[in-house]
């Protein structure tokens, strides 16, 4: 029993994980392809 609900715990972790990693990388990536783009231009 205790395996089953920790099966349903690392479940939770991972949809709440698979809903918010997408956000943080958008969030990384609308903040990296400006400065690349700047790092770009100038070099």
């Amino acid at each position: 029993m205790p395996k089953f609900l920790s099966i349903i715990r690392i479940r939770k972790k991972a949809k709440a994980f698979f809903v918010f990693a997408p956000t943080k990388m958008f969030q990384l990536f609308s903040f990296f392809i400006p400065v690349f783009l700047i790092f770009r231009m100038t070099g």
